[in-house]
């Protein structure tokens, strides 16, 4: 009676059992490499595909906007979801508009702040109303453009600051985290 030995790997390998560096025989590896990249290529084509069917109709010239994001008079139309992206376009961007018909510090007196203004910009808000968004600060624009940090947001009636019924009270107001000016 002969002991039982063990196959050494040259004897599997000798039989046509081979293994590759990671484990699996070289068939199931191939396999599972071209499942992995087909599944790869329909993930981005489905993507793709997602993307374009989001993106809307063609529209008439005459019915569309100037820019995204605008009205037809040009001025940007804030939401309380957007309002925190246009304070950093704006800090970054740095426009400053000189306001011709609406007085800043009449408004910020009838509003009872003692915080500067850093930025204002004339805004469309809900779509249709006339307004500015006032962005203020206790510190000055270098230092929060460097620095970043939490700013007031305030949109305001054109109106603020005169006398007329409700024209001081704020349409929106809120604080607003900004990244640094990189």
């Amino acid at each position: 009676m002969t002991p039982i030995r063990r196959a050494s790997r040259s004897a599997h390998r000798a039989r046509g059992e081979r293994r590759s560096w990671t484990g699996f025989p070289p068939g199931v590896f191939a396999g599972f490499l071209a499942a992995t990249i087909l599944l790869g290529i329909m993930l981005s084509w489905a993507l793709n595909l997602s993307v374009e069917m989001d993106a809307p109709a063609t529209q008439n010239v005459a019915d569309s906007n100037p820019a995204p994001g605008t009205d037809n008079s040009g001025l940007p139309v804030l939401t309380e979801y957007t309002i925190g992206a246009e304070v950093q376009n704006l800090l970054d961007t740095g426009s400053l508009q000189t306001p011709a018909t609406f007085d800043v510090t009449e408004c910020l007196k009838s509003l009872s702040s003692n915080e500067s203004v850093l930025m204002l910009e004339q805004v469309s808000w809900g779509g249709d109303e006339n307004a500015w968004l006032l962005v203020l600060d206790e510190h000055n624009l270098t230092q929060v453009r460097r620095e970043g940090g939490e700013v007031s947001a305030t949109v305001v009636r054109s109106t603020c600051g005169r006398d007329a019924d409700g024209a001081s009270a704020p349409l929106f107001s809120a604080r607003v985290l900004v990244d640094p000016k990189s």
